[in-house]
């Protein structure tokens, strides 16, 4: 199931008239690679989408791969620079005006620090690709992006709106909205599950349990989002109290991990920069609601059973006021590869 983002993609290219940068930023499974393909599709002039996390390996995989996946927007490194990486700063700063660039994962630049005739990748990019062209950008870390690219315009990918759920055909539009807080990853499989099952409670219990599309992918974003945290044990306490009680200040959450306010203060930062834990009114939340569930079933040392999955399930949609789920599940758990997969 895929989700149109029309109206964003129309705020976006109505902004490209006059911006040559913009960088939109969201977590992971939000669908920015899908928002660069539908913008791509509605460019009037020449346009390439290319995904960096890849090709970003190094600066001779880089400046050799760039020019070619853009199709010729990104002229060719010349022979005569000084190194590389600053080859390909000039070439970009060559493209043509009417040109689109979409980069996804922009933030993966970093990691060319590493290298020792490369300095501050990320901001020197940005600079060279604000020069000439147009680019949009993505990068999965909102938090980190605010706090370190202040000169770029950053927008944020919006929730999917339950107008956008009825355009793609998901039942139920308002209520999978409400349980998935509008992440388009998790909204696509609940809302597909839905199909095959008699209650949104049923779907959730199936998607949730061990095999589940949904339990894998929480599973492999907390993996990969923790690991990239300072802090990684620190950030795990953290994890534990918000997922059994959410919405504390700082100062409660310090006093039940029995750490001092600014020891804290960075914990909850460094989860924030990972865009796994967000602030709301100084107060903290899960990114991801279906992760704080995730993490309330599969983060207590033991393997659950049917019993504690059924628990945990009612009770966060009984938090979402989803009334459909009050007679309990009815149906039995069936074989994973029942379920017709994603487009």
């Amino acid at each position: 199931m895929r989700f149109s983002r029309d109206t964003f993609c129309r705020s976006l290219l109505e902004e490209l008239k006059t911006e040559h940068l913009l960088l939109v930023t969201g977590p992971r499974g939000s669908g920015k690679t899908t928002l660069l393909e539908g913008v791509a599709r509605r460019w009037a002039g020449p346009a390439a989408v290319i995904q960096l996390e890849t090709i970003g390996c190094s600066p001779e995989v880089l400046a050799r791969e760039l020019p070619r996946l853009s199709q010729g927007l990104v002229p060719v490194v010349r022979p005569n620079a000084t190194s590389l990486f600053e080859g390909l700063l000039g070439a970009l700063a060559r493209r043509k005006n009417n040109t689109l660039l979409l980069l996804d994962d922009i933030t993966e630049l970093r990691s060319l620090a590493a290298y020792p005739d490369v300095e501050d990748p990320l901001n020197r990019m940005l600079e060279a690709l604000g020069r000439s062209g147009r680019t949009l950008l993505t990068s999965r870390f909102p938090y980190w992006s605010k706090r370190h690219l202040e000169g770029t315009t950053i927008r944020e990918i919006p929730p999917l709106t339950v107008g956008e759920l009825e355009n793609a055909g998901a039942p139920a539009a308002d209520s999978v909205q409400g349980v998935t807080g509008g992440l388009a990853v998790h909204a696509a499989r609940l809302a597909e599950t839905f199909q095959n099952y008699r209650s949104l409670g049923d779907a959730l219990h199936y998607e949730m349990s061990p095999g589940g599309r949904i339990e894998a992918e929480c599973r492999a974003g907390y993996s990969e989002l923790l690991h990239r945290a300072r802090g990684f044990g620190a950030c795990k306490m953290v994890l534990r109290v918000l997922a059994k009680e959410e919405g504390l200040r700082l100062t409660e959450v310090a006093s039940r991990l029995n750490r001092t306010a600014g020891s804290t203060r960075d914990y909850l930062r460094w989860l924030e920069e990972v865009e796994l834990v967000r602030a709301l009114d100084k107060r903290f939340y899960f990114v991801d609601p279906l992760l704080r569930l995730w993490f309330r079933i599969y983060q207590n040392g033991f393997i659950p059973d049917k019993a504690m999955i059924d628990d945990e399930v009612t009770g966060y949609l009984s938090t979402q006021e989803i009334d459909e789920v009050a007679e309990g599940f009815t149906l039995p758990p069936r074989p994973i590869e029942d379920i017709v997969e994603i487009d």
